[in-house]
């Protein structure tokens, strides 16, 4: 896991439902100094806060750690 990345990931989801780091904090019920921290990547999320930020941002907990949203492509066979 790369904290970097994730924190990008946060910054990128954020503004995509354009939402201000102070708008997320309220949301998240924390200080914006932890939402500037997150998205710097200099700390993570407590893990009972990346449940709440996967669900506001409609992602799965491996799509938070991995920092980037899984292509959910179904490949059918034919037999």
């Amino acid at each position: 896991m790369n904290q970097g990345k994730v924190g990008n990931f946060i910054c990128k989801l954020r503004k995509e439902i354009k939402l201000t780091q102070e708008e997320l904090a309220s949301k998240l019920n924390v200080n914006v100094k932890s939402i500037s921290s997150w998205e710097n990547g200099k700390n993570l999320p407590d893990h009972s806060l990346i449940v709440q930020i996967c669900d506001l941002f409609s992602i799965s907990i491996n799509e938070f750690y991995n920092g980037s949203k899984v292509n959910k492509i179904f490949f059918h066979y034919i037999i």
